[in-house]
């Protein structure tokens, strides 16, 4: 079948397309109709958005029928929907402080062992007992290769024998403010606030060695210096962690010094943490010990085999502190 030229224009003429198929074809960008010709300014014209979001079932038609005017001067949009958005970090639990305690035995050829575990298991704070270490600078070199690079380390040697003493090894995010010391003879004991934002605690990180020939100490000594230190940190207004090697056999009651000890912790109103062998040989020396209303710590594990177990006697213990947990 064949038209000519005036056939076509004459069915032009005689043909109407539907409001609704033009409106349904311009809809969906079919059909393209002429706009205003290039370099016309268009005078008085607000700009006009379409809402996709509204309680209606969303179709081309209805969707440019609902227009809001999205001038400077538009208050109300009703026709738009208040989306409440949330970060990854508020979806989060918030994580306190990973606290560890360790006896070291001596840190000079263990710094680098124990600088890579305190990195690997994010450590914010770790209690070291007998670090061996001599006063002075003597021992810099290790001081300095035990510390990561966001930690500082401080610690307190003993001052006239070899072995013993105690230290810190702590994230600079941290506040640390050392307390005054009482010089005892039967044990070596650091005492430290440590803050972070609004929240503090009292650490008091403690090695006692057990008594001797050749160091000439007696258990009713440690008993009397002990009842002091712990009078003079009853009155502290923040909370209190007291922790290190106590080597006392606690998991034996029984026993007459670990009977005692266990008495005098119960009569500051204090309360001991630890179950279980913190120890090869079987016995638990190493304890955290807070106030007995004072629920602030959490999740106390005994983790044989932290770091080489062929170099430690004693096993690491983790626990949770309530202070926020820095994030680095």
């Amino acid at each position: 079948m064949t038209y000519s030229s005036n056939e076509l224009h004459a069915l032009r003429s005689s043909f109407t397309v539907p409001r609704y198929v033009f409106l349904t074809l311009k809809d969906y960008g079919i059909l393209k109709t002429r706009r205003s010709r290039a370099g016309k300014r268009i005078r008085g014209k607000k700009y006009r958005i379409l809402s996709l979001c509204n309680s209606h079932y969303y179709s081309p038609r209805s969707a440019s029928q609902t227009q809001v005017n999205y001038s400077r001067s538009s208050g109300d949009r009703p026709n738009l929907i208040r989306i409440q958005t949330s970060t990854a970090e508020s979806s989060k639990p918030e994580r306190f402080l990973d606290f560890c305690l360790l006896n070291a035995h001596s840190i000079r050829k263990k710094a680098l062992l124990i600088k890579d575990c305190v990195v690997e298991h994010n450590f914010d704070l770790l209690a070291i007992t007998e670090t061996w270490l001599d006063p002075g600078d003597k021992d810099i070199y290790y001081v300095r290769k035990i510390c990561p690079t966001v930690y500082d380390f401080h610690h307190i040697p003993r001052a006239d024998s070899n072995g013993g003493g105690v230290g810190l090894l702590v994230k600079k995010s941290l506040q640390i403010r050392k307390q005054n010391l009482t010089k005892f003879r039967s044990f070596e004991y650091m005492d430290v606030l440590v803050k972070y934002q609004n929240a503090c605690i009292r650490l008091v990180i403690v090695y006692r060695p057990p008594p001797s020939e050749h160091n000439g100490l007696k258990e009713n000594d440690f008993f009397d210096e002990l009842n002091s230190l712990l009078e003079c940190l009853a009155i502290t207004s923040s909370k209190l962690l007291i922790t290190g090697d106590f080597n006392f056999h606690v998991n034996k009651p029984s026993e007459t010094h670990a009977r005692k000890f266990l008495r005098m912790l119960n009569g500051f109103n204090l309360k001991q943490h630890v179950s279980g062998a913190t120890h090869k040989n079987g016995n638990t020396l190493d304890l955290l010990i807070t106030c007995s209303g004072d629920n602030f710590i959490s999740d106390v594990r005994i983790i044989p085999g932290l770091i080489n177990p062929k170099l430690f006697d004693h096993y690491a213990i983790h626990s949770q502190v309530q202070l926020k947990k820095p994030s680095f």
